[in-house]
């Protein structure tokens, strides 16, 4: 790959728009469900398993729940949107 084919390949990666949507989480233990939206479903997806991995999510109770019942009592389901209009409001 030359020099121009790779600049005009991070520009195409740059100027993308990442998918939002929304996602839920549910314990099959429990059966709670959580629910949320995000810009970046991609971003969101990686930050929620990390977090909760590694013990910092910042919902407590589902926290809890995963420490208590492990991943895989736990799942994300994440639905794309096609605007870019479809953050939840707070």
């Amino acid at each position: 790959m030359d020099a121009i084919a790779r600049k005009d390949a991070a520009r195409k990666f740059k100027a993308r728009k990442p998918p939002c949507g929304v996602y839920a989480v549910r314990s099959t233990t429990t059966g709670q469900v959580r629910v949320g939206s995000f810009a970046n479903l991609e971003a969101m997806r990686n930050r929620l398993w990390f977090s909760l991995r590694q013990g910092l999510h910042r919902d407590r109770k589902l926290q809890a729940e995963w420490n208590a019942h492990g991943e895989r009592t736990s799942h994300a389901r994440f639905s794309k949107s096609s605007t870019t209009s479809c953050l939840l409001s707070r």
